[in-house]
C-alpha cells in the first residue's frame, strides 16, 4: 500500500482529472484522516512498512496514520521509519539485512 493515497488532493495532486479519479475510487480521501476507512479495504496480510522520517514528498504522518489504523484493526505489522531519510526509503529498506528472511517467512492465511 502506498501512502500516496493520503496526500491532500487539493494540495498535492496538480492534475484535477487525476484528483477526481482518485476521489472516485477512494472516496475516503475526502476525510481529514482517511486511514481507518482505507484500512478497512485491505486484506489481512503481513506488512512491513518503511518510510523516510524527513520525506518531503509524502510526509511521514501519512504512513504513521496508516500504521496506527492497521494496529487499531488488530493487525500486527512492522514499521520502520528512517530518521533523516527522504522519499527513497526503499534504498535503506532493500539494504536491511533482515528483509529477505522476513519476506520468505511470511504466509498468507488460507482463509483470506
Amino acid at each position: 500500500v502506498s501512502s500516496f493515497l493520503f496526500l491532500r488532493l487539493d494540495d498535492d495532486v496538480a492534475n484535477p482529472a487525476v484528483a477526481a479519479a482518485l476521489l472516485a475510487e477512494f472516496p475516503e480521501l475526502a476525510k481529514d484522516d482517511p486511514a481507518p476507512d482505507f484500512v478497512a479495504r485491505l486484506p489481512r496480510i503481513p506488512i512491513w512498512m518503511f518510510h523516510g522520517g524527513a520525506d518531503d514528498l509524502v510526509p511521514p504522518i501519512h504512513a504513521q496514520r496508516l500504521r496506527d489504523a492497521l494496529r487499531a484493526r488488530g493487525d500486527e505489522l512492522k514499521y520502520t521509519e528512517y530518521p533523516g531519510g527522504n522519499h527513497n526509503a526503499w534504498d535503506a529498506a532493500y539494504g536491511d539485512p533482515g528483509l529477505v528472511s522476513w519476506l520468505l517467512a511470511q504466509r498468507r492465511d488460507a482463509r483470506l
